[in-house]
């Protein structure tokens, strides 16, 4: 649980940063991996901002959501490498 509160919390400290960071295709990428999505998650929100604003908060609701988002972004980040 250690991991997933420190997690938890660089999100929270970082939302700024992931609102203006983050990829709709790396977003998309992610949902599509997570079972139980609600549909303002994956249609909600006009702006690209906003669309991220509902990612973020739905990830910050489960354990398993956070996992999830943490092997993704490792994924990318080797990728990228």
């Amino acid at each position: 649980m250690e991991f997933i509160d420190s997690a938890r919390y660089w999100i929270h400290q970082n939302r700024d940063i992931l609102l203006d960071e983050l990829d709709l295709d790396f977003i998309e990428t992610s949902l599509n991996s997570m079972d139980n999505v609600p549909c303002e998650v994956t249609n909600g929100g006009k702006s690209r901002r906003e669309r991220i604003q509902n990612f973020i908060e739905f990830v910050l609701q489960t354990d398993d959501a956070i996992m999830l988002l943490q092997k993704k972004m490792a994924e990318f980040v080797s990728q990228t490498c």
